[in-house]
């Protein structure tokens, strides 16, 4: 009889054991349901992507008779993806199509299941006078310390560029507007320097820079960049800003610290060159003036309260920022999975 009744006990102690951890996980569940963010509206790959989109020429892509929108994406699965958005006249007004013949896919040429995430990607840039884009190139740059390019217009991927540490932005632009020929890609990177590659003397077999920025000494990397040229400015991760007109490389402007207190994500340059926008991880983007420190200030955005009538906030990164120049507004987009739109 002790025997039975000592099992019987141990089963009534296990029995509660168990009920109570039930209890904590789903205290805990709910619990995480609270205090978790809400999740992006895009899907696992793009969640993590920065989408870029250029209008192309009329027949570029085949049967289209007017210009056509293309929309660029890089991925934490290693490739850049892009997509030609056509108009339908129907509903939905647009139709859009995948291009595999235009992705870009950064893998180990030893093992094509080794993929290395894309960090960037950029087109051509457009025509400052008609707004559309000729001879359009794609690129990437990758955690394997390459950018890629491809042109719309047919040919093979080719590694454009070359680093010690993986490429963390990409950007295209082109010293004379009316000379595709003059194309350059500048390529910032996690080794502390910003590279320049010249598109018509571009080498796959053995990259070679035209030119160079070292930013530090310190083994600071390249967080953020964007070139309206001749304006280039240039986030690191030590959270300090750096000014350059690439007329003239040699004479830096004196650097400076960002504006905002916590480590900052994303910058672009104003569409007429005279300042930038620039967010960080606690949800704020400053806004500063090259010539007119009064207009310079902050704002607080991507924050969302804990609950209806709490004071606490859930605040999110700002991981990209985007000017609209004809119509001079700007969009945000954060990792609360929201796009907004200020003017």
């Amino acid at each position: 009889h002790s025997s039975t009744l000592t099992l019987y006990g141990s089963h009534t102690i296990m029995l509660y054991v168990i009920v109570l951890l039930r209890l904590l996980t789903l205290r805990l569940f709910f619990f995480l349901m609270i205090r978790r963010p809400p999740r992006s509206t895009l899907s696992s790959s793009s969640a993590a992507s920065d989408v870029y989109k250029r209008q192309v020429p009329a027949g570029l892509i085949p049967n289209t008779t007017t210009p056509t929108c293309v929309i660029g994406c890089s991925s934490w699965d290693g490739k850049g993806y892009v997509w030609a958005v056509s108009p339908t006249g129907a509903d939905p007004p647009f139709a859009v199509m995948a291009k595999p013949e235009w992705f870009l896919q950064h893998a180990d040429p030893a093992d094509a299941t080794k993929v290395y995430p894309v960090l960037d990607c950029c087109f051509s840039p457009v025509d400052a006078n008609t707004g559309n884009v000729t001879d359009c190139n794609f690129y990437t740059g990758s955690c394997d310390t390459t950018a890629k390019i491809r042109s719309l217009t047919g040919g093979q991927e080719a590694v454009i560029a070359k680093h010690d540490k993986p490429i963390k932005v990409v950007r295209a632009y082109r010293p004379d507007q009316n000379n595709p020929q003059s194309e350059v890609l500048a390529t910032g990177s996690w080794d502390g320097t910003v590279r320049f590659w010249e598109v018509a003397k571009m080498n796959p077999a053995n990259p070679t820079p035209s030119a160079q920025l070292q930013l530090n000494q310190a083994g600071q990397r390249v967080w953020a960049m964007d070139i309206k040229f001749p304006v280039c400015v240039i986030g690191t991760s030590d959270n300090q800003i750096h000014i350059y007109n690439l007329q003239n490389m040699q004479n830096a402007f004196p650097t400076k610290a960002c504006q905002l207190t916590h480590p900052l994500r994303t910058l672009a340059v104003f569409p007429d060159m005279n300042g930038y926008a620039v967010g960080s991880v606690e949800g704020r983007v400053g806004i500063t003036c090259f010539n007119n420190a009064a207009n310079t200030f902050q704002f607080r955005c991507h924050r969302e309260p804990i609950r209806e009538g709490s004071k606490e906030q859930l605040v999110f990164p700002v991981n990209c920022v985007a000017f609209h120049g004809p119509c001079k507004t700007f969009a945000t987009t954060g990792s609360d999975g929201h796009h907004i739109f200020w003017d």
